[in-house]
């Protein structure tokens, strides 16, 4: 076919000048066309001309003349759409998930595609190389403030950091009972009304303490109720 051994020699033209910017260190991507879904096209036109089967010929022959060979990467269409082919509204485009799905591959190649020793442009070598050295955007005076919250929050029982003991210096014991103060777990008089979180801990304790010890006498005086012990 006249047509096809045509488009055959532009193909390798086209690789050859791919070739040549991978041999400048420009990176290059080549698409392959996506599934067909044959049983979606709109007309028989379509149907003759774009089918699954007509495209595949299309593929071997970007294979045929170089131009997967030269691509630095090749994102093919064909291999992420295989199983996606009956989402394909009208048999050609997909919905935005799919694409998404080929972006996120191309994405992921730019970590081995782009140069990191540097790029000779006009005769310059341009630095590519701008991601940081590990350790670099350290703060050692930040890091020690956060471990300092951290072990406040561990060692004195305040899940705020210690502004829960900065908020009960403001606020002290009640002599009286209020409704917006009372710790009803308290068993200590002094530090019934105590907003500090190493008292509160403290007294909760004790209240799951003696909460536990009537549970179990009550389970064990119904178990044993009743019975009689033989000597």
């Amino acid at each position: 076919d006249e047509d096809q051994r045509s488009h055959l020699i532009s193909l390798q033209r086209l690789s050859r000048q791919i070739q040549l910017l991978k041999n400048k260190s420009v990176p290059t991507i080549w698409f392959t066309p996506t599934t067909i879904n044959t049983k979606a096209l709109h007309s028989e036109d379509l149907r003759s001309q774009m089918s699954e089967s007509s495209v595949q010929e299309m593929r071997q022959l970007y294979e045929k003349s170089g131009v997967n060979a030269a691509a630095a990467f090749v994102l093919e269409g064909h291999s992420f759409t295989l199983n996606q082919s009956h989402q394909s509204f009208d048999g050609i485009h997909y919905p935005p998930k799919i694409y998404t799905v080929g972006a996120q591959i191309m994405m992921n190649s730019l970590n081995w595609l782009l140069p990191t020793n540097g790029v000779q442009i006009s005769g310059k070598i341009i630095d590519t190389s701008f991601e940081p050295k590990p350790g670099t955007m350290a703060n050692q005076s930040l890091g020690l403030m956060v471990l300092g919250l951290i072990l406040i929050g561990l060692l004195f029982f305040d899940g705020f950091f210690g502004l829960f003991y900065i908020a009960s210096i403001f606020v002290q014991p009640r002599k009286t009972p209020n409704r917006l103060s009372i710790f009803h777990a308290s068993f200590d008089n002094k530090l019934r009304y105590s907003f500090i979180p190493s008292n509160i801990y403290a007294e909760f304790s004790r209240f799951m303490q003696k909460t536990t010890q009537t549970s179990t006498s009550r389970t064990n005086g119904g178990l044993f109720e009743g019975t009689q012990v033989i000597p």
